[in-house]
C-alpha cells in the first residue's frame, strides 16, 4: 500500500539531503519506504548536473 505518510517523509528527505550537500532538492530522487518509524527504509539516488557555458 502507498500512503500519504511515506510521500511527506520523501519530500522531508530531498530537503534534508539538499541542505547537507547544497544542492537543489529537485536535483535528488529520493524515496521512503515502509512502515513510518523504525522499519522505514531510504532508497535514491543523486545526479548533478554541471552547466558549462
Amino acid at each position: 500500500m502507498i500512503g500519504t505518510g511515506t510521500a511527506i517523509d520523501s519530500a522531508r528527505l530531498k530537503h534534508f539531503l539538499g541542505d547537507i550537500l547544497h544542492v537543489n532538492p529537485r536535483s535528488i530522487q529520493a524515496y521512503t519506504m515502509g512502515e513510518h518509524g523504525g522499519s522505514q527504509m531510504c532508497l535514491g539516488h543523486l545526479l548533478l548536473e554541471y552547466h558549462i557555458y
